[in-house]
């Protein structure tokens, strides 16, 4: 039996600012003042919904969260956070979302709603189509908002001298230039993490995989830990695994993805569409890692070849259809290697902004703009 469209999902968002930024899959507009979400999206198919608060005309950092709509006209209800700039947690205001819930399916809130585009599946699914829910039950982080990097908390020891009426502005100073000092080595560190290997990655490769998923410290998600080499072979064998990672790759599939190739391909589009929608250079940086390891395992890709099994042509369709969203100019040495030419062009990429009458939502909606 044949979909029809008014049967998709309902994402309600309520409260979400005027002039944010907001966007799922691969469109992108600006909220207009009565904007209450999406409506008739896609079942049974992991769909990523970002956003960022916008200051003096310019979105600041991207959040966003997946959503996966298993039943027809099944409601999932997000409550604006200000003080925040982003959602509440899903086991907070139960009843508003309940009453949200109600009034959705009475469709109070139709016309203010931005409707999902079918035509949009057929270029979305085949990005996401290895994610499957079990697998983003384990990447999430708690409270399953994914934030492009960290979020700084004030430093706590700022105020332990507020109450103390002999400190003089020179001591005022020198704090906050203490305070300022630290953040910008805590950027520095978080960096730094992104780019070198992790400390599993020195370790003995069974000890490796006993840790199981390694948690980013800046975008929360618990990233599998990928091996760069083996320290507990022989010197032959280990001269070998630095020209060939199929033993590693093999080892790493059985004891972290089940034995099964496809899950590892889902985190990998995980990891792109964190890195190329959410600009995040932890996905960057674990779409690498794992790109590195499977293009580097010769041996494993040639038996799959030489075998016809499926595992070899997932992965170039996987990987085909996400060059394709890249820019030429991407590809440039800088650029790959990450750091600041990388975050630039993450910056700048992602989803296209459309108009919200290219979200076949109502003619009202203003050009680039969910309005009334």
């Amino acid at each position: 039996m044949e979909e029809r469209v008014e049967d998709g999902g309902y994402l309600v968002c309520w409260n979400v600012p005027k002039g944010t930024e907001f966007g799922m899959d691969t469109h992108l507009s600006v909220t207009g003042e009565n904007f209450k979400g999406f409506k008739w999206i896609s079942l049974n198919v992991p769909h990523f919904v970002y956003f960022a608060a916008t200051y003096k005309e310019m979105p600041t950092m991207r959040s966003g969260f997946w959503v996966n709509f298993t039943k027809p006209r099944q409601v999932i209800v997000k409550i604006w956070d200000a003080s925040k700039e982003e959602f509440m947690a899903d086991d907070l205001e139960t009843e508003q979302k309940e009453r949200l819930e109600y009034a959705t399916l009475k469709h109070e809130f139709d016309p203010y709603m931005g409707s999902y585009p079918p035509e949009l599946l057929e270029k979305w699914k085949p990005l996401v189509n290895h994610i499957s829910p079990d697998l983003l039950s384990r990447l999430e982080p708690i409270g399953k908002q994914i934030h492009s990097q960290t979020k700084l908390e004030e430093d706590p020891t700022s105020h332990l001298n507020s109450n103390n009426s002999t400190k003089t502005n020179k001591q005022t100073q020198k704090s906050k230039d203490s305070t300022d000092a630290r953040s910008k080595l805590q950027r520095i560190a978080e960096m730094m993490e992104n780019v070198e290997p992790d400390k599993g990655d020195q370790s003995d490769i069974g000890s490796l995989y006993a840790s199981g998923a390694n948690l980013s410290q800046s975008s929360g998600v618990y990233y599998t830990t990928i091996p760069t080499k083996s320290f507990s072979s022989s010197p032959s064998e280990l001269t070998l695994s630095n020209h060939d990672k199929s033993t590693l790759l093999s080892s790493l599939i059985t004891s972290q993805f089940s034995s099964s190739f496809y899950l590892f391909l889902g985190e990998l589009q995980f990891s792109f569409i964190h890195f190329w929608i959410g600009q995040s250079l932890d996905g960057l940086n674990q779409w690498k890692k794992m790109l590195d390891i499977i293009t580097t395992s010769e041996k494993l890709l040639l038996e799959w070849q030489n075998n016809s099994q499926d595992e070899l042509r997932q992965f170039i369709l996987v990987w085909r259809r996400q060059l394709k969203e890249l820019p030429q100019e991407w590809f440039t040495d800088e650029e790959w290697m990450g750091g600041q030419e990388g975050a630039d062009v993450i910056g700048s990429r992602g989803a296209k902004r459309y108009s919200s009458a290219d979200l076949g939502g109502s003619s009202k909606y203003s050009n680039e703009n969910f309005e009334d």
